[in-house]
Protein backbone atom coordinates (compact mmCIF):
# COMPACT_ATOMS: atom_id res chain seq x y z
CA UNK A 1 0.00 0.00 0.00
CA UNK A 2 0.77 3.58 -0.89
CA UNK A 3 0.80 5.14 2.22
CA UNK A 4 0.80 9.27 2.62
CA UNK A 5 1.60 11.12 5.30
CA UNK A 6 1.89 14.48 5.76
CA UNK A 7 5.54 14.99 6.25
CA UNK A 8 5.87 18.34 3.85
CA UNK A 9 6.00 21.87 6.58
CA UNK A 10 3.45 23.74 6.51
CA UNK A 11 3.37 27.32 7.55
CA UNK A 12 2.36 30.94 7.93
CA UNK A 13 4.61 33.09 8.81
CA UNK A 14 4.85 34.73 12.73
CA UNK A 15 3.56 38.26 11.35
CA UNK A 16 0.84 37.06 8.93
CA UNK A 17 -0.65 35.21 11.77
CA UNK A 18 0.00 38.02 14.36
CA UNK A 19 -2.24 40.34 12.15
CA UNK A 20 -5.16 38.33 12.48
CA UNK A 21 -7.51 38.40 15.64
CA UNK A 22 -7.08 35.46 18.29
CA UNK A 23 -10.20 33.73 17.07
CA UNK A 24 -8.70 34.06 13.39
CA UNK A 25 -5.04 32.80 14.40
CA UNK A 26 -6.65 29.49 16.24
CA UNK A 27 -8.66 28.68 12.97
CA UNK A 28 -5.41 29.03 10.82
CA UNK A 29 -3.42 27.33 13.44
CA UNK A 30 -5.94 23.92 13.70
CA UNK A 31 -5.84 23.94 10.34
CA UNK A 32 -1.96 23.84 10.20
CA UNK A 33 -1.61 21.40 12.69
CA UNK A 34 -4.28 19.01 11.16
CA UNK A 35 -2.67 15.34 9.97
CA UNK A 36 -5.34 14.04 7.61
CA UNK A 37 -5.35 10.33 7.95
CA UNK A 38 -3.32 8.16 6.37
CA UNK A 39 -4.65 6.83 2.56
CA UNK A 40 -3.87 4.69 0.03
CA UNK A 41 -2.64 7.27 -3.50
CA UNK A 42 -1.34 4.53 -5.39
CA UNK A 43 -4.56 4.50 -7.71
CA UNK A 44 -5.52 7.37 -10.01
CA UNK A 45 -6.39 10.65 -8.05
CA UNK A 46 -7.67 14.04 -8.43
CA UNK A 47 -7.55 17.36 -6.31
CA UNK A 48 -9.86 20.40 -5.24
CA UNK A 49 -7.86 23.63 -4.67
CA UNK A 50 -9.61 25.08 -1.14
CA UNK A 51 -8.73 28.74 -0.13
CA UNK A 52 -9.18 30.57 2.99
CA UNK A 53 -8.63 33.85 3.47
CA UNK A 54 -10.31 36.90 5.69
CA UNK A 55 -12.91 39.53 5.01
CA UNK A 56 -13.95 41.69 8.19
CA UNK A 57 -12.96 38.88 10.36
CA UNK A 58 -15.42 36.39 9.46
CA UNK A 59 -15.01 32.86 8.21
CA UNK A 60 -16.31 32.01 4.55
CA UNK A 61 -15.66 29.93 1.71
CA UNK A 62 -16.36 30.71 -2.02
CA UNK A 63 -17.05 27.74 -4.01
CA UNK A 64 -17.58 27.76 -7.76
CA UNK A 65 -20.56 26.74 -9.68
CA UNK A 66 -20.61 24.22 -12.45
CA UNK A 67 -21.00 25.37 -16.41
CA UNK A 68 -24.88 23.95 -15.96
CA UNK A 69 -26.17 26.64 -13.88
CA UNK A 70 -26.74 30.14 -14.90
CA UNK A 71 -23.90 32.32 -15.37
CA UNK A 72 -23.24 34.94 -12.57
CA UNK A 73 -20.18 36.42 -11.22
CA UNK A 74 -21.38 37.44 -7.57
CA UNK A 75 -18.98 37.94 -4.62
CA UNK A 76 -20.31 39.72 -1.76
CA UNK A 77 -18.15 42.33 0.24
CA UNK A 78 -19.06 40.87 3.63
CA UNK A 79 -17.28 37.45 4.70
CA UNK A 80 -13.48 36.91 6.30
CA UNK A 81 -11.82 33.55 6.45
CA UNK A 82 -12.85 32.17 3.25
CA UNK A 83 -12.64 29.35 2.17
CA UNK A 84 -12.60 28.73 -1.89
CA UNK A 85 -12.77 25.22 -3.56
CA UNK A 86 -12.21 25.87 -6.29
CA UNK A 87 -13.12 22.24 -8.32
CA UNK A 88 -10.53 21.36 -10.62
CA UNK A 89 -10.26 17.48 -11.83
CA UNK A 90 -6.61 16.47 -12.72
CA UNK A 91 -5.90 12.22 -12.71
CA UNK A 92 -2.79 11.17 -12.41
CA UNK A 93 -1.48 8.11 -11.40
CA UNK A 94 1.10 8.20 -7.96
CA UNK A 95 4.10 6.55 -9.06
CA UNK A 96 6.87 5.13 -6.16
CA UNK A 97 8.58 8.09 -4.17
CA UNK A 98 8.85 9.82 -1.11
CA UNK A 99 5.94 10.57 1.24
CA UNK A 100 6.87 14.48 0.92
CA UNK A 101 7.16 14.00 -2.76
CA UNK A 102 3.79 12.70 -2.99
CA UNK A 103 2.15 15.71 -1.16
CA UNK A 104 4.20 18.11 -3.27
CA UNK A 105 2.48 17.09 -6.52
CA UNK A 106 -0.99 17.41 -4.99
CA UNK A 107 -0.17 20.69 -3.86
CA UNK A 108 1.51 21.57 -7.09
CA UNK A 109 -1.51 19.87 -8.96
CA UNK A 110 -3.90 22.04 -7.21
CA UNK A 111 -2.52 25.48 -7.70
CA UNK A 112 -1.84 24.28 -11.85
CA UNK A 113 -5.72 23.23 -11.87
CA UNK A 114 -6.91 26.51 -9.54
CA UNK A 115 -5.11 28.56 -12.38
CA UNK A 116 -6.40 26.42 -14.84
CA UNK A 117 -10.09 26.98 -13.32
CA UNK A 118 -10.70 30.53 -11.95
CA UNK A 119 -7.25 31.92 -12.84
CA UNK A 120 -5.96 32.18 -9.45
CA UNK A 121 -1.55 33.18 -10.27
CA UNK A 122 0.70 30.23 -9.52
CA UNK A 123 3.48 31.31 -6.96
CA UNK A 124 2.02 33.91 -5.35
CA UNK A 125 3.77 35.16 -2.12
CA UNK A 126 0.18 36.23 -0.30
CA UNK A 127 -1.14 31.92 -0.45
CA UNK A 128 0.61 29.52 2.26
CA UNK A 129 -0.88 26.17 1.83
CA UNK A 130 -1.95 25.22 5.80
CA UNK A 131 -3.06 21.92 5.13
CA UNK A 132 -4.00 18.67 3.04
CA UNK A 133 -7.14 16.83 4.06
CA UNK A 134 -8.16 13.28 3.36
CA UNK A 135 -8.86 11.93 0.51
CA UNK A 136 -13.15 11.94 -0.33
CA UNK A 137 -14.62 9.99 -3.02
CA UNK A 138 -16.91 11.22 -5.65
CA UNK A 139 -20.23 9.30 -6.16
CA UNK A 140 -18.87 8.17 -9.64
CA UNK A 141 -15.95 6.65 -7.73
CA UNK A 142 -13.02 9.07 -8.26
CA UNK A 143 -10.92 10.06 -5.49
CA UNK A 144 -10.48 13.62 -4.57
CA UNK A 145 -7.79 15.27 -2.58
CA UNK A 146 -8.42 18.61 -0.92
CA UNK A 147 -5.80 20.99 -0.79
CA UNK A 148 -6.83 23.95 1.91
CA UNK A 149 -4.45 27.29 1.45
CA UNK A 150 -5.42 30.58 3.05
CA UNK A 151 -5.07 34.06 1.05
CA UNK A 152 -3.65 37.08 2.57
CA UNK A 153 -4.47 39.59 -0.35
CA UNK A 154 -7.78 40.00 -0.81
CA UNK A 155 -7.36 41.88 -4.09
CA UNK A 156 -6.14 38.48 -5.80
CA UNK A 157 -10.12 37.45 -5.72
CA UNK A 158 -10.97 40.51 -8.23
CA UNK A 159 -8.96 38.95 -10.81
CA UNK A 160 -10.73 36.00 -10.83
CA UNK A 161 -12.06 34.68 -14.00
CA UNK A 162 -14.50 30.99 -14.23
CA UNK A 163 -12.97 28.97 -17.03
CA UNK A 164 -16.09 29.27 -19.38
CA UNK A 165 -16.23 25.55 -20.30
CA UNK A 166 -16.05 24.60 -16.28
CA UNK A 167 -17.29 27.25 -14.47
CA UNK A 168 -20.29 29.54 -14.44
CA UNK A 169 -19.26 31.68 -11.24
CA UNK A 170 -17.60 32.05 -8.21
CA UNK A 171 -19.11 33.42 -4.98
CA UNK A 172 -18.53 33.86 -1.64
CA UNK A 173 -19.68 32.24 1.42
CA UNK A 174 -19.13 32.02 5.20
CA UNK A 175 -17.02 28.31 5.82
CA UNK A 176 -18.56 28.45 9.86
CA UNK A 177 -22.24 28.83 8.25
CA UNK A 178 -21.27 25.41 6.91
CA UNK A 179 -21.82 24.26 10.58
CA UNK A 180 -24.31 26.53 12.01
CA UNK A 181 -26.62 27.72 8.35
CA UNK A 182 -28.01 30.36 10.76
CA UNK A 183 -25.21 32.38 10.03
CA UNK A 184 -25.79 32.81 6.27
CA UNK A 185 -29.45 34.32 6.74
CA UNK A 186 -28.24 38.33 6.02
CA UNK A 187 -26.41 37.34 3.22
CA UNK A 188 -28.52 38.33 -0.26
CA UNK A 189 -29.36 34.32 -0.51
CA UNK A 190 -31.00 33.60 -3.48
CA UNK A 191 -35.04 33.37 -3.94
CA UNK A 192 -36.55 31.05 -1.51
CA UNK A 193 -38.39 28.44 -4.61
CA UNK A 194 -35.62 29.78 -7.17
CA UNK A 195 -34.04 27.21 -9.34
CA UNK A 196 -31.21 27.74 -7.37
CA UNK A 197 -33.14 26.75 -4.01
CA UNK A 198 -35.95 24.44 -5.02
CA UNK A 199 -36.13 23.48 -1.41
CA UNK A 200 -38.68 23.70 1.32
CA UNK A 201 -36.27 24.42 4.13
CA UNK A 202 -34.99 27.98 4.03
CA UNK A 203 -30.92 27.68 4.40
CA UNK A 204 -30.47 23.92 4.86
CA UNK A 205 -31.89 21.01 3.23
CA UNK A 206 -30.45 17.34 3.79
CA UNK A 207 -31.82 14.07 2.42
CA UNK A 208 -30.63 10.58 2.98
CA UNK A 209 -29.91 8.00 -0.17
CA UNK A 210 -27.86 4.68 -1.05
CA UNK A 211 -24.26 5.71 -1.57
CA UNK A 212 -21.20 4.15 -2.91
CA UNK A 213 -21.84 0.67 -3.17
CA UNK A 214 -25.04 0.84 -1.29
CA UNK A 215 -23.64 2.42 1.57
CA UNK A 216 -25.98 5.39 3.16
CA UNK A 217 -25.44 9.04 2.20
CA UNK A 218 -26.63 11.96 3.68
CA UNK A 219 -26.89 14.75 0.89
CA UNK A 220 -26.22 18.15 2.16
CA UNK A 221 -27.49 21.28 0.53
CA UNK A 222 -26.75 24.96 1.66
CA UNK A 223 -28.68 27.90 0.36
CA UNK A 224 -26.04 30.62 -0.50
CA UNK A 225 -26.10 33.62 -3.38
CA UNK A 226 -25.70 31.73 -6.44
CA UNK A 227 -25.84 27.62 -6.33
CA UNK A 228 -26.24 25.31 -3.39
CA UNK A 229 -23.20 24.63 -1.91
CA UNK A 230 -23.54 20.77 -1.47
CA UNK A 231 -22.59 16.68 -2.52
CA UNK A 232 -18.66 16.66 -2.18
CA UNK A 233 -17.95 20.36 -2.02
CA UNK A 234 -20.51 20.84 0.95
CA UNK A 235 -18.78 17.25 2.85
CA UNK A 236 -15.26 19.02 2.68
CA UNK A 237 -16.67 22.37 3.91
CA UNK A 238 -17.88 20.33 6.34
CA UNK A 239 -14.78 19.00 7.57
CA UNK A 240 -12.16 21.91 6.79
CA UNK A 241 -14.96 23.91 9.04
CA UNK A 242 -14.93 21.09 12.14
CA UNK A 243 -11.18 21.52 12.15
CA UNK A 244 -11.11 24.99 11.74
CA UNK A 245 -13.36 26.01 14.37
CA UNK A 246 -13.06 23.14 16.95
CA UNK A 247 -16.78 21.42 16.87
CA UNK A 248 -19.58 19.56 15.59
CA UNK A 249 -22.30 21.22 12.91
CA UNK A 250 -25.68 21.86 14.80
CA UNK A 251 -27.35 19.54 12.69
CA UNK A 252 -26.69 15.60 12.33
CA UNK A 253 -23.98 14.93 10.18
CA UNK A 254 -24.14 11.44 9.04
CA UNK A 255 -27.35 9.29 7.72
CA UNK A 256 -27.93 5.84 9.92
CA UNK A 257 -25.10 3.59 9.04
CA UNK A 258 -22.93 6.23 6.21
CA UNK A 259 -19.91 5.32 6.68
CA UNK A 260 -17.46 8.61 7.92
CA UNK A 261 -13.73 7.44 6.97
CA UNK A 262 -12.04 7.37 3.31
CA UNK A 263 -10.88 4.58 5.12
CA UNK A 264 -13.67 2.68 5.84
CA UNK A 265 -15.09 3.46 2.21
CA UNK A 266 -11.94 2.03 0.45
CA UNK A 267 -12.60 -1.44 2.36
CA UNK A 268 -16.51 -1.38 0.72
CA UNK A 269 -15.04 -0.09 -2.41
CA UNK A 270 -11.81 -2.91 -2.18
CA UNK A 271 -12.10 -5.58 -5.00
CA UNK A 272 -14.44 -4.03 -7.36
CA UNK A 273 -12.84 -3.79 -10.57
CA UNK A 274 -11.42 -0.52 -11.73
CA UNK A 275 -14.13 0.71 -8.48
CA UNK A 276 -11.53 4.08 -8.34
CA UNK A 277 -11.31 4.63 -12.07
CA UNK A 278 -12.39 8.04 -13.66
CA UNK A 279 -16.03 7.04 -15.58
CA UNK A 280 -16.93 10.21 -16.67
CA UNK A 281 -15.44 13.82 -17.64
CA UNK A 282 -14.63 15.63 -14.64
CA UNK A 283 -16.61 18.45 -15.33
CA UNK A 284 -20.01 15.85 -14.66
CA UNK A 285 -18.23 14.20 -11.91
CA UNK A 286 -18.14 17.43 -9.78
CA UNK A 287 -21.12 16.43 -7.11
CA UNK A 288 -23.32 13.63 -6.25
CA UNK A 289 -26.90 14.12 -7.78
CA UNK A 290 -29.34 16.11 -5.95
Amino acid sequence: MDVVTDRVSFEVPADVLQSLTLESQAVATRLLNHKAEASDLSVQNSFLFEMIYLRDEQACCCPSASVREERTNTCPPHNPFKEAPFTSWPVLPFQAGSATTRTQTIIATAFREANEEVGLPQNLASVYVLCVLRPFISQYRLIVTPVVAFLTDLSILDTLTPCEDEVDAIFEHPLEAVLDPSLAIDMPLVEKGSDNWPYDDDLHSVSDTQGLSGTSYRMHRFRSVASPVKGLTSDILILAAEIAFNRAPIYDRWAPGQVDSFAGIARILEGHEGILKRTKHPSQEHLPAA
